[in-house]
């Protein structure tokens, strides 16, 4: 009998702890794939300028890629355009490569000076939550944003 409720205790012990790990893992934990139709979002903020880049898979292949830049000192240029990509994407490697397809550029004359090449390309680890491009930058799914509230705000100065 006692080896009886000796191993029940220890079943109870690790189906208590197994389920209390799966219960307080639930918000870090995230998923991979890329999420479709959902604008993932990278901003930066200093004393120069607001940069703000988004982008946007769609699931026929196709994507937009957005970068403005608002200059908060005369030395610095603003510029506003939208990339229209192509891209591969490879679940298995959770990676994503895009292909220029075209670009617009917007209102302002010195959008014009920000020139997109035919050459333009980006490649991205990818999750549902987050991507994180060659260059470092991590751009967050807008649906996730809400867990990570101090993100997208400029700090003070």
């Amino acid at each position: 009998m006692k080896k009886f409720l000796c191993l029940l205790s220890v079943f109870v012990v690790a189906g208590t702890s197994a389920a209390m790990a799966g219960c307080s893992s639930g918000k870090s934990e995230g998923s991979l794939g890329l999420s479709y139709g959902k604008e993932y979002i990278y901003s930066y903020y200093d004393r120069w300028h607001e940069i703000e880049r988004s982008v946007v898979f769609d699931k026929d292949g196709t994507g937009k890629y957005r970068e403005k830049q608002t200059a908060k000192q005369d030395d610095f240029d603003n510029w506003n355009y939208t990339v229209s990509f192509r891209y591969l994407y490879y679940a298995e490697e959770d990676t994503v490569f895009c292909f220029y397809d075209s670009v617009e550029y917007g209102e302002e004359p010195e959008d014009a000076d920000e020139v997109i090449e035919s050459d333009w390309g980006m490649k991205f680890l990818c999750t549902k939550e987050l991507l994180q491009a060659t260059n470092g930058a991590v751009f967050v799914n807008e649906e996730y944003l809400p867990n990570i509230p101090n993100y997208n705000r400029p700090s003070e100065e």
